[in-house]
């Protein structure tokens, strides 16, 4: 009798746990749903988490919402796509222990086909981004350019910048600019401060009256640069009149670029530059210049 009454005892106080954790679950789930609608992504997946603790076991419903909220988390950041896949793929699983609702099936299948192609996408856009960060670094340190930097800090850094160039005195007495009266000499052409701080810097890489020499070296540094360079990073120019010719790349960037950052605030650009006068003279230059 006693160990009917005991029997009976134990399985009414695991039915009433079995009740209290449904509902905890319950509330734990909807929880997460609030988290999720307010972009919580942490509080999201903890109070999921909570949810498989309190059923002990992973259920559709719960991994569905699971990869929902990474695929939330995702359109703000794509490096979490992993993480969307992984928890998609886990979601597909349960297919052999669950009959899963057909048109989530195929809503997770499709997610895991469009960040697959969006992740190749990034990992191209990351590796181009790698590319032109060590070419743009290169020239800045190659001809010695430090945008933002006051004059007597310039100096220091790059004392022949200023060989042969005269100075001229704008209005405001920090406003200065030196240029070389020589068009006709390659090196430093002129350099450009703006309240007391570089803002450009010219140098003339050729000059003279072989165009196709000065075409040669203006593709040797366009070519530096990744082929079909996306908008996102760069400009191209080309005008062709009936005396002139000019062509150009213009590479920009701000200090959000990481490593590209040779600028005390604002947006940097290069420029390189070809332009050939009809029947004389042919110019390349690098031009470096802050916003």
């Amino acid at each position: 009798m006693r160990h009917y009454l005991f029997s009976i005892l134990l399985f009414l106080s695991l039915h009433s746990k079995a009740q209290n954790n449904n509902m905890l679950a319950k509330i734990a789930f909807e929880n997460a749903e609030v988290a999720l609608n307010a972009g919580n992504t942490e509080e999201a997946l903890s109070e999921l988490h909570l949810v498989d603790k309190y059923l002990n076991t992973l259920t559709p419903k719960s991994q569905y919402l699971r990869v929902q909220i990474w695929a939330a988390a995702t359109e703000k950041n794509i490096s979490y796509a992993d993480s969307v896949i992984r928890e998609s793929k886990s979601y597909l699983a349960l297919s052999k222990i669950h009959d899963l609702p057909e048109d989530k099936v195929m809503d997770v299948t499709r997610l895991i086909v469009k960040l697959e192609k969006d992740k190749k996408v990034s990992e191209e856009k990351i590796y181009e981004r790698k590319r032109i960060g060590f070419v743009v670094d290169s020239l800045f340190e190659a001809y010695k350019v430090k945008l933002g930097s006051t004059e007597e800090e310039f100096r220091l850094y790059n004392p022949n910048a200023f060989n042969g160039l005269t100075r001229y005195r704008k209005k405001n007495a920090s406003d200065r600019f030196y240029t070389n009266e020589n068009k006709l000499t390659t090196g430093p052409e002129a350099i450009m401060f703006n309240n007391g701080r570089v803002q450009w810097f010219n140098y003339r890489l050729y000059v003279g009256n072989n165009a196709d020499e000065a075409k040669k070296l203006f593709y040797i540094y366009k070519d530096l640069f990744p082929k079909n360079l996306k908008s996102d990073y760069a400009a191209f120019g080309n005008t062709i009149s009936n005396d002139r010719e000019v062509e150009t790349i213009t590479i920009s960037g701000t200090p959000k670029d990481g490593s590209w950052v040779h600028s005390v605030e604002g947006t940097w650009s290069v420029l390189i530059h070809y332009s050939k006068i009809k029947n004389t003279t042919s110019t390349v230059f690098l031009l470096f210049f802050r916003q």
